[in-house]
């Protein structure tokens, strides 16, 4: 009996949780524009994460939306640049595996730096279309 009521309580939970956040998600799709597509190339994720910064390595470091910016905010310009970082950063030394030693590195600095890269700062009014997104910076 205690599962059946468990679980009927999971279900209201989940019911009034959607019609609570839908409306919101639609409204904050209506003031900022689309909310369901990726402005950002996900190329771009990947090339981020492999640059070896002496700071914090894998981290966040605004390449993403300075190389959007760079790239007059189309995403295919950005794909295709970020594709060109990722074969300069993995060509020059494959030998020692220099993406596993960056992401262990990053996977160290997020262990002892907890804090370091959580410094949310909105920008609300950058010109291209990642208004509503979030930009870490250090």
């Amino acid at each position: 009996m205690d599962k059946l009521r468990i679980s009927r309580m999971v279900q209201i939970i989940t019911l009034f949780l959607g019609v609570l956040f839908i409306p919101m998600i639609m409204y904050t799709s209506f003031v900022y524009g689309t909310i369901w597509s990726v402005a950002l190339a996900l190329w771009a994720f990947v090339a981020m994460g492999l640059q070896d910064e002496k700071h914090v390595p894998g981290w966040s470091n605004g390449y993403n939306y300075t190389t959007y910016e760079e790239s007059n905010c189309i995403t295919a310009v950005q794909e295709e640049r970020a594709k060109a970082d990722i074969a300069l950063l993995t060509g020059y030394d494959v030998n020692i595996g220099i993406g596993t030693v960056i992401m262990a590195n990053a996977v160290v600095s997020a262990g002892t730096n907890i804090g370091k890269g959580c410094i949310i700062n909105t920008s609300a009014n950058r010109g291209c279309r990642y208004c509503s997104l979030f930009r870490f910076r250090f």
